[in-house]
């Protein structure tokens, strides 16, 4: 179904972003900066805490009914926010650190000439 195809797109880009970072830091042995260092480490708590709510907690089901499906409703978290609420802000803010540690990790090319860039 569409949730499967979902996922597969996430592994997906989930997989090519370690392969990227990976290949940067230990193949091309390229100078990681402490700032990257950091969005890393914060994109990926926030990934695995929006990956632990969106696996374990059922707040919705599109095979149902919306009257069945309003009955999976949580109680609320932070005062109007229910774990779907908290999982599409959650990951919308890993999303965003994802791209910052995607800009950031070129940092270091910013004196290299464009000839001696590696493709």
């Amino acid at each position: 179904g569409i949730n499967a195809e979902y996922g597969a797109i996430v592994i997906d880009i989930g997989l090519y972003l370690a392969y990227y970072v990976i290949n940067k830091i230990y193949v091309r042995r390229e100078i990681v900066e402490r700032n990257t260092v950091i969005t890393l480490v914060s994109a990926s708590m926030f990934w695995a805490t929006a990956f632990m709510l969106f696996l374990f907690t059922k707040s919705t089901d599109t095979s149902l009914s919306p009257a069945e499906s309003r009955a999976l409703n949580s109680a609320c978290i932070f005062g109007k926010l229910d774990s779907h609420d908290l999982w599409h802000s959650l990951s919308s803010v890993a999303m965003f650190l994802t791209e910052i540690l995607l800009l950031n990790m070129e940092d270091d090319q910013i004196s290299v000439k464009t000839a001696d860039l590696y493709f």
